[in-house]
């Protein structure tokens, strides 16, 4: 009824619905419980060979200290974020006669893991405090491992070597940095907040995609380039790491902020990364992907 739903809304307006910080502070996931006893029985050679043996981490989050937390809630802090997916369903297309496509929904694709590095210039500047695997009950179509760094059983809970979250839970967390004001740095954040099907205020976006971009090139550049750019360091030599990617983003958010204070003009350096990605025809002296 109308009354109900002005009592809800007068409810919420005096009595707001806030997120504690403490899902950054003391990190837990309903799925904890599942994975302890699904695991209970089975052997634990398997997912420790599994994880050693290819050179793989588990998750590398380090909490919120008590200092950043009430950074957060201030609206003091910022963070380098990158997000990794899976495609749950392949697109559906058209191909006619004369070889041309028409595609008619474009792919499905799923989170499936979230990493987001300090960027306040502490001691922990650059570590991870947020790096969650996502399960997925839903069959996956293609894990895209090459570029995801997602492998079988990695989203399975029971099976994963890692500490697994539901996808409300990490929606819940970038809900948190969002209401606190949060500075969310990445490269393609626009992709990102639209599968994890979440809003973000422009204010509050430092997308180095789009800082990078030059209005008299067409071209986009890849993160990967640009971190090579500016460290002379290579990232993604194998498989993508969502933490790697963040901290790279970070470096390379750092690179503009720096150029920008010591009053360098920032077309310049962007024709330079052009004219060097030109002569190398974009690819990294040690590219294999």
């Amino acid at each position: 009824s109308q009354s109900l739903q002005g009592a809800i809304q007068t409810i919420a307006h005096y009595h707001p619905y806030k997120i504690s910080t403490r899902i950054l502070t003391v990190p837990r996931s309903t799925l904890d419980s599942q994975q302890q006893s699904a695991t209970a029985g089975m052997s634990q050679r398997w997912n420790s060979n599994r994880s050693s043996s290819n050179g793989r981490m588990r998750n590398a989050a380090v909490p919120l200290t008590k200092f950043e937390a009430e950074q957060l809630e201030h609206g003091e802090f910022q963070c380098a974020l990158d997000a990794e997916f899976v495609v749950l369903e392949d697109a559906r297309m058209e191909v006619f006669s004369d070889g041309t496509r028409q595609v008619h929904r474009p792919a499905v694709h799923g989170l499936a893991r979230l990493s987001a590095v300090r960027a306040n210039g502490s001691d922990l500047h650059g570590v991870p405090f947020i790096d969650d695997y996502v399960a997925i009950s839903r069959p996956v179509f293609d894990l895209a491992t090459q570029y995801s760094g997602i492998h079988a059983g990695d989203l399975t809970v029971g099976v994963s070597p890692y500490k697994l979250s539901t996808m409300k839970e990490v929606y819940k967390k970038l809900r948190l940095l969002i209401d606190s004001n949060c500075i969310i740095i990445g490269h393609g954040l626009k992709h990102d907040f639209r599968v994890c099907n979440i809003v973000v205020p422009l204010h509050l976006q430092k997308d180095t995609m789009l800082l990078y971009q030059s209005p008299s090139h067409i071209r986009p550049v890849s993160l990967r380039f640009l971190y090579w750019y500016f460290s002379r360091k290579s990232i993604q030599t194998r498989e993508h790491s969502s933490v790697e990617d963040a901290q790279a983003t970070l470096k390379v958010y750092e690179s503009y902020v720096q150029c920008v204070a010591e009053g360098k003009s920032v077309e310049t350096v962007l024709d330079d990364i052009y004219a060097v990605g030109s002569s190398m025809s974009w690819k990294l002296p040690d590219q294999k992907i």
